[in-house]
């Protein structure tokens, strides 16, 4: 939904529904609210805020043509969100507005990034203009998850402070999905590391980073063994093909990150789920989660 780009964490907002266990389902609510969600500039009144700006919403996407997201919380001056709460806040405008309930139909998904803003053994937060320290962004985290709905949070801490990462999943890790990107890189000795040192409990698998479709089922199949959460991921530069749909039923991840519902690359991949679902014919086709 949301995009930081490198300037303001988190990275990535996402919505992500917890009470529909059908295909067709999930992607009409998903849309509905993804189409709610449109920031305009220096919009002061609150209740205006989820409103269609086609024109700016152009002019990031003609900076940032791969986003693939609905808008750039802050990134530009003339944008009216200057923190992280306040587009914590607007996700969550977005889905009482729509008419469900947050926690009962949506929970909120948060890509950090965090190598890209750690800096000399800090994490540099522009919105408040201040460094922080391992342990005070482990704090500065956990308050954002007692005070929103999240249940995921993907690379929160820089690939190689390996230590925050099993703090916080210490802390949060038995209500909170604590993902592996960077972290892991679809790479099997990297993912037994984490296994090892209790770094996460869950993996993102890009079949693309590693290499092969051999060596990503192994990564798959040992973090399934290691009783990890695994979600099976596009890349940058994504075509239209929908290989990773059928990878992620084949090898029942239950989650699939292939961007919002905009561009024929990321609802390629979103109609050949709706295909797949029509030939099960199941009516609950989708994979228990443990937190969510």
């Amino acid at each position: 939904l949301m995009n930081g780009l490198e300037v303001i964490p988190p990275n990535k907002g996402i919505f992500l529904p917890i009470s529909f266990r059908l295909a067709p389902a999930i992607n009409n609510v998903v849309s509905e609210l993804f189409y709610q969600v449109k920031l305009k500039p220096n919009t002061k009144n609150s209740e205006n805020k989820i409103i269609w700006d086609q024109a700016y919403i152009e002019k990031d996407k003609k900076v940032y043509p791969d986003s693939g997201v609905m808008f750039i919380p802050v990134r530009h001056q003339d944008c009216s969100l200057k923190s992280e709460e306040e587009a914590l806040k607007l996700i969550c405008d977005a889905i009482k507005k729509s008419g469900y309930k947050l926690k009962k139909d949506f929970c909120i998904a948060l890509d950090v990034a965090a190598s890209e803003f750690y800096k000399n053994g800090k994490y540099k937060l522009i919105s408040e203009n201040k460094p922080f320290s391992t342990d005070q962004f482990i704090k500065y985290l956990c308050n954002l998850i007692n005070k929103y709905p999240i249940v995921s949070i993907e690379d929160p801490f820089d690939e190689d402070d390996w230590d925050s990462w099993s703090k916080l999943v210490e802390l949060v890790g038995d209500k909170v999905q604590i993902v592996g990107d960077d972290l892991f890189t679809t790479n099997l000795e990297r993912l037994k590391k984490g296994v090892k040192n209790n770094s996460a409990n869950a993996i993102l698998i890009k079949l693309n980073q590693i290499g092969t479709l051999t060596e990503t089922i192994e990564c798959i199949n040992y973090a399934v063994a290691s009783n990890f959460e695994v979600i099976i991921s596009h890349r940058s530069g994504e075509t239209e093909d929908t290989f990773i749909a059928d990878l992620a039923v084949g090898t029942n991840a239950g989650q699939i990150k292939t961007g919002s519902m905009s561009r024929s690359d990321r609802t390629s991949k979103y109609n050949q789920l709706l295909r797949i679902e029509e030939l099960i014919s199941s009516k609950n086709t989708m994979k228990t989660n443990k937190f969510f």
